[in-house]
């Protein structure tokens, strides 16, 4: 009699396994997990499937950006809300928000549907750091003192340049003690 219930019970547990969606996992912001300086206006945001049965297939997904973590877990978006979009897609999705500032971080995560309609939830967030989004920012004493905790007259200055084929960005600082 145990037996036939040990039976059902992992009859019933490979039926749920078997219809559990997808989970995306490896959520990258440029390729990468978790950047810093990010100096795109428009960050490109990927992720994959965790699932391992074949032919499993995305049907839609829905990028939730927040300002901080607690807020992305409460599923609350000040960011940006993609909105569900019906793609296959996963890699390579700009980001389509409000302006993102410089020196500020970005947390992320993924709901993404399957074919059949269900829908799994990244499990962990992601966050991408922006760096200078404007051509020319400069840091002055007064933030470097907010920084560093140092009052000393030190300047940084980030601007872009054009270079064949790409856009470099270069940084000076000036240090006066």
């Amino acid at each position: 009699m145990t037996r036939i219930v040990v039976f059902r019970a992992l009859t019933v547990l490979m039926v749920l396994c078997a219809t559990t969606s997808a989970v995306p996992v490896h959520l990258r912001c440029e390729y990468l997990a978790n950047p810093l300086g990010i100096d795109r206006a428009a960050p490109h945001l990927s992720w994959q499937s965790d699932d391992s049965e074949r032919n499993w297939k995305q049907a839609a997904y829905e990028i939730l950006v927040a300002s901080s973590p607690d807020r992305l877990l409460t599923g609350n978006a000040d960011v940006w809300d993609s909105d569900r979009k019906d793609s296959a897609e996963s890699v390579d999705i700009a980001y389509a928000g409000p302006d993102l500032q410089s020196r500020r971080r970005y947390y992320w995560k993924i709901c993404a549907w399957d074919i059949a309609g269900h829908v799994s939830e990244s499990l962990k967030s992601a966050w991408w750091e922006m760096g200078f989004c404007t051509r020319r920012t400069t840091i002055g004493p007064a933030t470097m003192e907010r920084i560093t905790g140092r009052a000393k007259t030190e300047r940084y200055s980030v601007r872009t340049v054009p270079w064949p084929g790409k856009t470099v960005s270069l940084c000076s600082a000036w240090f006066t003690m």
